[in-house]
């Protein structure tokens, strides 16, 4: 089954240093299943989402582990949660606003569509900020 993650930056702060980048760089943030969107959300915080995506992508080398991204600018949570189904080998994809039930999706899947997300945000930062999320990523798993 295709899963992909749609985003657009609609926020992104001119001073980029410390936490800014990850608490103010803010759009819509959509979780494609085929083609319907399971998850269509405004405001997210799109590189805490990226961090708590890497982090969660290393640990997940290992074999299949759980995700759950919940942001303090939001009450409401799981923003995004994926939960490892043993029996079915397959990720449940969660979240509070959820657009309908989604289907269990592959594994692989659901690691391949973040990826893709840390690629885009990666080349769409560097292009407008000439930010070097590849170091803010890895400075966020040595510090966590």
């Amino acid at each position: 089954m295709s899963v992909r993650f749609e985003f657009e930056i609609l926020l992104l702060p001119e001073e980029i240093g410390g936490y800014r980048l990850a608490a103010y760089t803010e759009g819509v943030l959509r979780l494609m299943v085929g083609a319907t969107a399971f998850l269509d959300a405004d405001g997210v915080l799109l590189v805490e989402f990226g961090l708590a995506l890497h982090k969660w992508l290393e640990i997940a080398r290992s074999g299949p582990h759980d995700f759950y991204y919940a942001s303090m600018d939001f009450e409401e949570e799981p923003i995004l949660a994926f939960r490892y189904d043993a029996l079915e080998d397959k990720y449940r994809l969660e979240s509070v606003w959820a657009q309908g039930q989604a289907p269990l999706v592959p594994c692989p899947d659901v690691v391949a569509a973040s990826r893709t997300y840390l690629a885009d945000l990666r080349g769409l930062l560097k292009r407008k900020r000439g930010v070097d999320l590849e170091h803010v990523l890895r400075k966020s798993v040595s510090d966590g």
